[in-house]
């Protein structure tokens, strides 16, 4: 019986694909890609990702806890492997070889094909990495790698998790990467601050040809901009508010709209941050100093309640709940004392909320729950009895009451007090 060729392949020459699995999950210190339509198992041996096949037919990938590098790499993983080989009869077996990741991860690998106890053949291999003073381990079986096109699928989500694994707080981390990314805006002195709103054209489809006259491209609705004081600028409003949130970070996960204004007098201007870089000049838009407001791009926009410290009683719902699908009738029970109890309004609100490993967005998992809210700086934050803070856009309408409030909006979306 001959070493799976494919797997061989793969030690000596992996093909680039870790730009397009990037880890977005997280098993002690491993960060990694979890593959779609695999299973994943907890146990104190660690994190089994198991592939969906039909018994007898098995595969998965094993992340094993780590342990602590008292030795050196090489010392560590001969001892690992042979151990591992102990387990079962060898037929063939390739030499440990220096691993080197993509994602700058240095270690060594090796594979075998084995027989257990039954007699039933496996391919196996082990990738040891050095995590600073810490060796972290991965192992994959394999039982189907004589079947030429499921070995191929199985050995591609393979290079797929191993070209994604990061170490939190070490090499891979993408927050440390982010965190390293030059801060594109700089922080002066600004003369507004805070989120102010418009009334305007809304583009509804940027990639159909329509004109303002089309109700299939433009609709007449509110637009959001945001000044800070120290001087920059955002078009639009975040998913999760403004309490506590963090300028550079989000300028260096997405920089769009994102710009700096200067005001001579009354007159002033919004420099965009240049996101194409074939662009030879910035986005500009001229501002001007109005009564209660300020005109932007042409639009008047005045400032919105930050609403700090504002007290809900009630329960509130969208106010299109009754004809909405049971997942957007979600809401929420607010008590005057600050406690609250929540049937999933965040996701009733469709908001988004980034994936901690990979910086990526998905709505909110509508998770229910009790626990202590706060309003402040246009934010509604709600801290759950289990640990979890979530935190979304809050506000109200001009000249409605702040003491005895009878609906605001969550995420740009009204919610109505039902009881």
């Amino acid at each position: 019986m001959k070493l799976s060729i494919s797997l061989l392949c793969f030690f000596l020459a992996a093909p680039s694909v870790w730009a397009q699995y990037t880890a977005d999950s997280q098993s002690g210190d491993f960060l990694f890609y979890m593959p779609r339509g695999w299973t994943r198992t907890e146990s104190p041996q660690g994190t089994l990702i198991v592939a969906p096949l039909t018994t007898p037919r098995k595969a998965f990938i094993a992340l094993m806890p780590a342990t602590e590098l008292s030795a050196g790499l090489t010392a560590l993983f001969n001892s690992t492997w042979s151990g591992l080989l102990r387990n079962y009869r060898v037929v063939q077996a390739q030499q440990p070889s220096p691993w080197h990741s993509k994602r700058g991860i240095e270690g060594m690998d090796a594979a075998a094909v084995v027989k257990d106890n039954s007699g039933v053949a496996w391919e196996i291999a082990l990738f040891v990495a050095k995590n600073g003073s810490k060796a972290e381990s991965i192992f994959f079986m394999n039982n189907s790698f004589q079947d030429k096109d499921l070995n191929q699928t199985l050995t591609d989500v393979l290079h797929q998790v191993l070209d994604s694994i990061g170490f939190s707080g070490g090499t891979g981390d993408p927050n440390i990467e982010l965190s390293a990314k030059p801060v594109p805006l700089p922080r002066t002195s600004g003369k507004f601050h805070g989120l102010y709103r418009a009334i305007g054209q809304i583009d509804m489809n940027p990639f159909k040809a329509g004109t303002p006259g089309n109700p299939y491209k433009y609709k007449v609705g509110y637009k959001y901009v945001v000044f800070f004081s120290d001087g920059r600028f955002k078009e639009g409003f975040p998913d999760q508010g403004l309490e506590k949130l963090d300028e550079d970070t989000e300028m260096r996960r997405d920089p769009v709209g994102w710009g700096t204004y200067a005001m001579e007098g009354e007159i002033g201007k919004v420099t965009f941050l240049k996101v194409d870089p074939h662009d030879r000049e910035s986005i500009v838009w001229a501002l001007r100093e109005i009564a209660g407001g300020v005109e932007v791009h042409g639009d008047k926009y005045y400032p919105m309640d930050p609403c700090d410290g504002m007290k809900l009683q009630g329960t509130f719902r969208r106010s299109d709940y009754q004809t909405l699908s049971a997942g957007a009738q979600q809401g929420i029970k607010f008590f005057p004392d600050g406690r609250f109890v929540d049937e999933g309004v965040l996701k009733a609100a469709f908001v988004m909320v980034r994936n901690p490993v990979s910086g990526n967005y998905d709505f909110d998992d509508g998770a229910p729950g009790n626990g202590t809210y706060h309003v402040g700086n246009n934010t509604l934050e709600l801290n759950y009895s289990n640990g979890r803070t979530k935190r979304t856009s809050f506000m109200i309408d001009p000249g409605r009451s702040k003491t005895d409030v009878s609906s605001f909006q969550l995420n740009t979306y009204t919610f109505a007090r039902v009881q």
